[in-house]
């Protein structure tokens, strides 16, 4: 028998919608947690609308890696990592930084739009002994991949590398572009994946996170531009090609290659003998080639390649603009496209949002007097758990 005075259990429901507010607001490694106290909560961050509204809201807080070069040898490589979470300032300032741990980092360095950077380096300055090496950003792991016969590595030249994500099977996979010595004369450029099983770098309980080396069928007789990382669409790399009118892609999940020819409406072949005048860009999932036309004045013309229900690809052209003779004295790179705007960045230290629609600049200068290269852009991840 119960008294008036008598506690009686109370329950109260918190509102799902201020609920599902929070968690969106959540970074990928305090959700993990979230699933482990609740099924409840469990189900709600892993349903479908809520991955999806949490995947385009992490699109729009962009982070850019910077690789920062040592003055001397003694000097350690740093990565720098700059946080734009918001694009009101002025000027945008170093967020975060990691050391690379004495390795001497190659051009060659590429982060996935998930987090997990990759770049080739060398040990004691050993230009003839490469490594490829991992950085999970999500749990702050440095692992370096082995290079020996038992796991499976095949030792050559390397001429490109490349890393991307894979939604199908939740797991990371990198290439590698290389030359056998005893082809260095008619070289074919053959091709060795390795798969990362996650994004932190963590073995479970049957072992390592990734697996051995494999060598694919497929090769390539054309040189990509090994002086630029490439571009990574959904789950396909992008190089440009020297001296040649097309780009070499890469399907991660077919491991089959495809040439894929430049515009031809419009666009001025012998523009590629100069690279540095053509560059690939994701335009929000389908790959975009800015040229530019002009130099002098930075004359540029974007294009965005679709594909029809037969598999053809075709070149859309979608904007023609000029940037003004005042930026004629840098070479610019486009970092990303959203909501009609692309991101350029300059080398002499600055970054300018064009709105492609208004024909409106915004510059912003990057606070960091260093030597800075651009790694690649990156946003938070459900797939970072």
């Amino acid at each position: 028998m119960t008294t008036p005075s008598a506690v009686q259990p109370v329950k109260k429901a918190f509102p799902l919608d201020v609920e599902f507010e929070i968690q969106l607001r959540l970074p990928p490694k305090a959700l993990a947690r979230f699933k482990c106290v609740s099924k409840s909560w469990n189900n709600q961050i892993s349903d479908p609308v809520f991955q999806e509204t949490y995947h385009i809201r992490s699109k729009n807080r962009i982070n850019v890696l910077f690789h920062k070069r040592p003055v001397n040898l003694n000097m350690r490589n740093q990565m720098l990592v700059e946080e734009w979470g918001s694009f009101n300032t002025k000027t945008l300032t170093i967020g975060n930084n990691f050391n690379t741990y004495g390795v001497r980092v190659s051009h060659l360095s590429m982060v996935t739009p998930q987090g997990m950077i990759c770049f080739l380096g060398y040990k004691n300055n050993d230009y003839n002994d490469a490594h490829v090496y991992l950085y999970s950003l999500t749990s702050q792991l440095f692992l370096e991949l082995p290079n020996n016969s038992a796991s499976g590595f095949y030792v050559g030249r390397i001429v490109g590398s490349g890393i991307g994500y894979i939604p199908s099977t939740k797991k990371f996979k990198i290439v590698l572009l290389f030359v056998r010595n005893i082809q260095i004369h008619q070289p074919l450029y053959n091709c060795q994946v390795i798969e990362i099983k996650n994004n932190s770098l963590m073995g479970d309980e049957r072992g390592s996170c990734f697996s051995n080396w494999r060598l694919i069928d497929g090769h390539i007789n054309d040189l990509v531009d090994c002086f630029e990382t490439p571009v990574i669409v959904e789950s396909t790399l992008h190089w440009k090609t020297w001296y040649k009118n097309f780009i070499i892609s890469f399907d991660l999940e077919s491991e089959q290659f495809r040439r894929i020819e430049y515009p031809t409406n419009g666009y001025d072949p012998s523009m590629s003998t100069s690279n540095h005048l053509l560059h690939l860009v994701d335009l929000q999932g389908k790959l975009g080639f800015l040229t530019l036309r002009d130099p002098r004045i930075q004359d540029a013309s974007l294009w965005r390649l679709k594909q029809d229900d037969d598999d053809a690809l075709t070149w859309e052209r979608m904007y023609t603009f000029s940037l003004g003779g005042s930026f004629h004295l840098e070479p610019l790179r486009p970092l990303f496209f959203r909501n009609e705007e692309i991101i350029v960045l300059y080398t002499r230290g600055c970054v300018m949002f064009h709105n492609l629609e208004k024909g409106s600049f915004k510059m912003a200068r990057i606070n960091e007097a260093v030597n800075c290269s651009v790694v690649g852009v990156y946003y938070e991840s459900l797939s970072n758990e």
